[in-house]
């Protein structure tokens, strides 16, 4: 399944396509508990900025900026990056992952949310280092 890091977090619009994606969530949560015993395995992906030609129609303007600042990745993704792990979802090396939420977002999802602000303040390296900051 796909779902969404909005599935996740709030955000300040798109509140039914989160709902949604939430609903994915436990959805493949539900199916992998009620099937797994039947051989059935059910996960999803959350896919991160995917710069794909759909994509570039939902997310565009400074918004790509945005969310490549928040990439921890050197890159924003391709195709081929979700491709590559439903293949790997779908294959016999996972055959013992199942009600999994995969993030395959470049890390967009585990950092804090100042992460952004504090590199473009500090630069980069280790900001807790610096004496005075966050100590």
């Amino acid at each position: 399944m796909t779902a969404s890091g909005s599935a996740e977090r709030g955000d300040l619009g798109a509140m039914a396509y989160g709902t949604s994606k939430a609903g994915i969530v436990a959805l493949t949560k539900y199916v992998a508990t009620q099937y797994g015993k039947h051989g059935i395995r059910c996960n999803a992906i959350n896919p991160g900025l995917i710069r794909t030609e759909g994509g570039k129609k939902n997310v565009f303007g400074p918004m790509v900026d945005i969310l490549t600042a928040n990439t921890l990745t050197p890159r924003v993704g391709q195709a081929e990056d979700i491709a590559a792990a439903v293949a790997y979802l779908a294959s016999d090396d996972a055959a013992f992952v199942t009600g999994a939420i995969l993030d395959v977002d470049g890390g967009i999802l585990c950092h804090m949310p100042y992460y952004s602000d504090v590199r473009q303040l500090l630069g980069e390296g280790n900001p807790y280092g610096q004496a005075g900051f966050l100590t």
